[in-house]
């Protein structure tokens, strides 16, 4: 009789326990999903939220046995590679950097003639310059802040080359890059 009673109260027991539990869960679901303010960031995949980098060659892209370009033979000659960011059906626009991640930069290219040009071909207002002088990490930021509407392509084209100065430049010829384009992006928008 006393081992029955036992079995009962465990059985209870274990029942309340579980009870307990599944209200935390619920709780803590039902508040983390109540956010009191009213701006959302959302970072990521989910049903609401579709960007794609559409890149060559995997977005990685490779430059050696570069020459010295003149600034006006920049658009001719210097390396380039083309991408896309392209958004679904998204209810509220994006905000998106474009970087570099997997970066290499020989120590003799970290320099002020190593150059880059970030040319968004259907917003001139998206392009930026900049040099590889100080791209001593494996990340290293092309553009940030960029906005694009739902149901939107950004075609970009990325030029590479190794400036024309009129000084002895020789050092820069025997280098090494490589590096894949990445794209980080976030979802703003107002809770009704």
């Amino acid at each position: 009789m006393e081992d029955a009673y036992k079995s009962k109260f465990y059985k209870l027991w274990i029942a309340i326990v579980m009870c307990v539990f599944v209200l935390a869960g619920l709780s803590y679901a039902y508040f983390t999903a109540d956010i009191p303010s009213n701006v959302i960031d959302v970072d990521g995949r989910a049903s609401e939220f579709e960007i794609d980098l559409i890149t060559e060659e995997d977005g990685y892209i490779y430059v050696s046995g570069m020459m010295l370009i003149y600034e006006e033979d920049v658009e001719e000659k210097a390396a380039k590679s083309k991408f896309r960011i392209v958004t679904g059906n998204t209810a509220y626009p994006m905000t998106y950097s474009i970087s570099f991640v997997d970066l290499y930069v020989s120590n003799n290219l970290q320099s002020y003639d190593f150059k880059w040009s970030l040319r968004c071909l259907n917003d001139p207002t998206k392009n930026v310059d900049g040099t590889f002088r100080y791209a001593n990490q494996s990340t290293f930021l092309l553009n940030n802040n960029l906005i694009i509407e739902p149901n939107s392509t950004d075609q970009f084209e990325l030029l590479i080359w190794i400036q024309e100065s009129g000084v002895n430049q020789l050092e820069l010829l025997d280098g090494q890059f490589w590096g894949k384009i990445s794209v980080t992006a976030s979802m703003r928008y107002q809770n009704p």
